[in-house]
């Protein structure tokens, strides 16, 4: 090729190669990976077969959760410890099922999903009958709803059980109060004072 044609074919490929289309715009690799990572965290949680000890890490997470209230969070930590097969004995003397319930319901009820608090209250009195938070817990669920009767058996069963619960004899008085019945509200105000 002469060298005076040399300059112009450089020109002209010069030109080709602004005018050319765009490349195709490659994919957001980071995304992409981040997106697959947790389809595949999803799978294996999801996919858990029963294991006491992880379901016990997710017990404490939820309660975790509920203390922070996070209910949602709550809600997700508690089912899966639940689903898991946590133990209903435990070192301590509790049962961590019946707390995973409970914790459970306390998250519902917050989110006014009382019915399914409700079971939770009672799938917890059923695995533990003693077990005077998820009376109380109950009691308040009862109580949101209006069933003021129904909630001071629940809160007359966790005193019975947890005397110094003071909670309960503030709510009992909340809900003789809603009933009329001003005498017995004031004893429990006068017991929580």
């Amino acid at each position: 090729m002469r060298s005076e044609t040399k300059p112009l074919v450089l020109v002209v490929l010069m030109v080709l190669a602004c005018t050319a289309a765009p490349a195709a715009p490659t994919p957001n690799i980071d995304a992409t990976v981040e997106a697959r990572a947790k389809e595949l965290v999803a799978e294996q949680v999801n996919n858990l077969q029963p294991n006491p000890d992880l379901g016990m890490d997710y017990l404490q997470m939820g309660l975790g959760y509920s203390g922070s209230g996070d209910w949602q969070l709550a809600i997700g930590d508690s089912t899966k410890a639940i689903e898991l097969g946590i133990p209903t004995t435990h070192h301590s003397g509790g049962n961590p099922l019946a707390v995973a319930y409970q914790n459970r319901g306390v998250a519902y009820r917050n989110l006014g999903q009382y019915q399914r608090a409700i079971q939770d209250f009672d799938k917890a009195i059923q695995l533990d009958p003693n077990y005077a938070m998820a009376y109380y817990n109950r009691g308040v669920a009862y109580q949101n709803q209006r069933w003021d009767e129904v909630a001071i058996r629940d809160f007359d069963k966790a005193i019975q059980l947890d005397p110094d619960n003071a909670m309960a004899y503030y709510n009992r008085g909340v809900a003789y109060k809603e009933l009329g019945r001003y005498h017995r509200a004031i004893e429990d105000y006068d017991r929580v004072i």
